[in-house]
């Protein structure tokens, strides 16, 4: 299994802190997105918890970021950008693994 380098591991990181911010200043908190019983701002382990890995334990039974290959985390971003985009019109792009943005991390 070839597993995550540390500069895409940093990559998915920063995309689950934008997907955070993202969400939360279009308005489509939690309650919106997953359950409308109670309204809660997204944070990048809620990001992680509630939506990444949810897709992942769906789609390749795998509960864990860390378990993923590079080829399913890919996957699994776009699955989550397309029901994003389908259902509240909202798209992400994936970081860039280039160092001077994962520095900040």
């Amino acid at each position: 299994m070839e597993q995550r380098t540390n500069q895409q591991n940093k990559a998915l990181h920063l995309f689950f802190t934008q997907l955070a911010e993202g969400l939360n200043d279009a308005g489509l908190y939690a309650n919106i997105v997953l359950k409308p019983s109670y309204q809660i701002q997204w944070t990048s382990e809620t990001i992680k918890r509630d939506l990444f890995c949810q897709l992942s334990k769906a789609m390749y039974n795998k509960e864990h970021t860390s378990d993923l290959t590079k080829k399913e985390v890919d996957k699994v971003y776009e699955q989550l950008m397309q029901i994003l985009g389908e259902k509240h019109e909202f798209y992400l792009d994936f970081p860039s693994s280039e160092p001077p943005l994962l520095e900040e991390l």
